[in-house]
């Protein structure tokens, strides 16, 4: 959340935001250097959770037929 201003830290909401995505973004953040000061370790994120989830669906269908 570092690219929003005067985001209050302290702040029991952005605390809770942080505390749940930080665990999931670290590792990612290793493998993927920021490039001119932008993170994109969430869109890598975003990317492998969706292909996740498509294989568990495919693995659900295959289960079901």
């Amino acid at each position: 959340m570092s690219w929003l201003p005067n985001v209050d830290y302290y702040n029991p909401l952005v605390r809770f935001i942080y505390d749940i995505t930080e665990p999931v973004l670290a590792p990612f953040r290793r493998l993927l250097p920021s490039v001119g000061g932008i993170d994109f370790s969430p869109i890598l994120v975003f990317l492998v959770l969706d292909f996740v989830r498509r294989i568990v669906l495919q693995l659900l269908i295959a289960l079901r037929m």
